[in-house]
């Protein structure tokens, strides 16, 4: 499974405070174990939900238990990996600017759903122990909800979203903590939802003449029309133009580039629409890694726009 969306289940699922904790304990000998008595006490969990927690981990290969009657459990390489990977996606990557679009969706709600610029800037976005956000990632956060309709924005050429309002649709997501914002970036696209159990996922692929499932689903398959194939080679050429100049990092941009040539010649193939919105997600979680950034986002825009020319 990809990294971005397993990090985002773990998140999402309160576990991945918990293997984060259990790394940070074992870290100067990784053959040590972690009680999970020590834990629990930690995270201010029950014994009982800090064993259930660490059971869910090691069905997902995780985590591994001493197998002793005193108990004791540890990260498996794979999970001290993807710990090290959720640490960064909350500090710099995808999950940081997850949040701050969710918590920009909670702040307009309590505020009765609509704020000024002055309001926006002046709210406390950021995660318990992480760096404040900065203005930077707070108007690519609301460039992205606007984009997916969660909110409406009235901007001038001095300044953008000098009044802001959340819509029935973002009221909707703050109530659906288990799906990812940047899914709704496609509007023909891909909608996640994460099970509450690390590694299973559900993917609906919507478009204009049908739908494709995944999952215990019936699938229906719909192929790319020579228009939409026209429309989106032009997309992905205006993708590899932002690539090309926008100052990335470049195993960001290698991904990302790579992901867009397979898109093309899968177009060119005329496949089905679903497993197209299927290579737009898996470029778009590429540059998530970047997203903190403003290249970042606009390269995360322009797949957007491959999206919308598969309408």
């Amino acid at each position: 499974m990809n990294d971005i969306l397993t990090h985002a289940q773990l998140h999402r699922s309160g576990r991945g405070e918990l293997l984060l904790k259990l790394a940070e304990m074992t870290a100067s000998d990784p053959a040590s174990y972690a009680a999970h008595q020590a834990l629990a006490r930690f995270l201010d969990l029950t014994e009982r939900d800090a064993l259930f927690q660490l059971g869910k981990l090691r069905e997902a290969d995780l985590v591994v238990s001493s197998g002793r009657m005193s108990g004791g459990w540890r990260p498996t390489p794979e999970g001290r990996r993807i710990a090290a990977g959720l640490r960064a996606s909350l500090e710099e990557g995808p999950l940081r600017l997850e949040h701050t679009m969710r918590a920009i969706l909670a702040e307009l709600k309590a505020a009765g759903g609509e704020a000024t610029r002055d309001d926006w800037l002046s709210w406390d976005l950021h995660d318990d122990a992480l760096t404040p956000v900065l203005v930077e990632e707070r108007e690519q956060a609301l460039d992205l909800l606007e984009e997916a309709k969660y909110i409406t924005t009235l901007n001038a050429l001095q300044a953008s979203h000098l009044r802001v309002e959340i819509t029935s649709r973002g009221r909707t997501a703050l109530m659906r903590p288990e799906a990812m914002l940047f899914d709704s970036l496609f509007p023909h696209g891909p909608t996640t939802n994460v099970d509450q159990r690390v590694g299973i996922q559900t993917q609906s692929f919507h478009n204009n003449g049908g739908a494709v499932q995944t999952g215990d689903h019936s699938a229906q398959y719909i192929t790319i029309t020579n228009t939409q194939i026209e429309r989106v080679t032009e997309s992905i050429a205006a993708t590899r133009a932002v690539l090309a100049h926008e100052d990335l990092d470049e195993l960001v941009r290698s991904e990302v580039s790579a992901v867009v040539d397979e898109l093309e010649v899968a177009a060119n193939q005329k496949a089905e629409v679903g497993v197209l919105h299927t290579l737009i997600t898996k470029a778009t979680m590429a540059a998530a890694g970047a997203a903190g950034t403003a290249a970042g986002g606009a390269v995360i825009q322009s797949l957007a726009a491959i999206g919308a020319a598969l309408a």
